[in-house]
């Protein structure tokens, strides 16, 4: 048979992404749908109807992975991202077996997707074990332990974003406080922002980020804030795993320098006490808003065909 090819889909906060991927993890085409639509109140219609343009404009696929931003049910097949309101328990799985035509439909989290993109063509290939995390709207990861994707009995492992930070600290979107996501995301550093007196707009968080490098005190705390509590999350996961590497990527690590210096200040900061963790300074995602699209397809199509699209060592 020729080299099959698979549907990459990703689910995140503000954006569904598409993506026809081959084993060697070339784009061949793709889409991005956002998640929310003005006089749209009805996602799922929306996304089947996307899915079937999409796919009609396509070459065959052989299967479908998705990475979706969590928290996700494997067994059942549902997500329910804490940020879409509008999907709770939707059955993306069968959704997608219907519109792919193919039974081949693997599940992960978006973070795990990214993880697994850029451990296999990205800025973690050579590792073993890795840590990918997305700093964005929402804060996740996806762990490669051993050369292999980590999902963990309920597959929500890496989910970093929901590691406590700060004992009864600031609310999270999650229902929790004190989460790491509830400092480090963009919106909660631009909420942080906002309410101590930024000078700039302070409505999204590309305005913390160009005003932190125009150096607005306010938006510079902000943001040492919100890496000081990711930093720190960072380093727990490289003690409790050994992890020989870090990748970071996402909206808000697309920002650059204003969040790379401070967080890579903070965790490096954060690891003096562990000086035997290989993984000691991060990486910078390779594969940027593409990684979790390739990383979904690839984790799809070598689970349904390992001797043709061996994993990489």
């Amino acid at each position: 048979m020729g080299t099959p090819l698979a549907l990459g889909i990703d689910v995140g906060a503000t954006k569904v992404a598409f993506a026809i991927v081959d084993a060697h993890g070339a784009v061949l085409a793709s889409h991005r749908m956002p998640t929310h639509a003005a006089g749209d109140n009805d996602l799922s219609t929306r996304f089947r109807t996307t899915v079937r343009a999409f796919l009609a404009d396509a070459s065959p696929v052989a299967c479908v992975g998705i990475g979706s931003a969590g928290p996700i049910d494997r067994s059942a097949g549902t997500i329910s991202p804490v940020n879409i309101a509008a999907w709770r328990d939707f059955a993306i799985v069968d959704a997608a077996q219907q519109l792919a035509g193919t039974p081949r439909i693997e599940l992960i989290g978006d973070a795990q997707a990214m993880a697994f993109g850029e451990f296999a063509f990205g800025a973690g290939r050579g590792s073993r074990n890795m840590l990918g995390v997305v700093v964005s709207t929402g804060i996740g990861g996806g762990l490669v332990l051993d050369g292999a994707l980590h999902l963990g009995s309920s597959v929500n492992a890496g989910f970093i974003g929901h590691i406590i930070h700060a004992v009864d600290g600031d609310p999270c979107a999650c229902g929790g406080r004190g989460c790491v996501e509830a400092y480090a995301s963009g919106p909660s550093m631009t909420t942080w922002a906002a309410a101590h007196g930024c000078a700039a707009p302070a409505e999204r968080f590309e305005d913390i980020a160009l005003a932190a490098h125009h150096d607005d005190p306010v938006a510079q705390a902000a943001i040492e804030r919100g890496m000081g509590a990711l930093a720190h999350a960072l380093a727990t996961a490289a003690v409790l795993n050994d992890l020989d590497r870090i990748v970071v990527g996402g909206g808000v690590a697309d920002a650059g320098n204003v969040i790379h210096e401070p967080l890579q200040r903070a965790f490096a900061d954060a690891m003096r006490h562990a000086p035997f963790i290989v993984a000691n300074a991060l990486h910078w995602s390779a594969l940027g808003a593409q990684a979790g699209v390739i990383g979904a397809a690839t984790f799809a199509l070598r689970r349904a065909f390992p001797e043709l699209v061996p994993t990489p060592t």
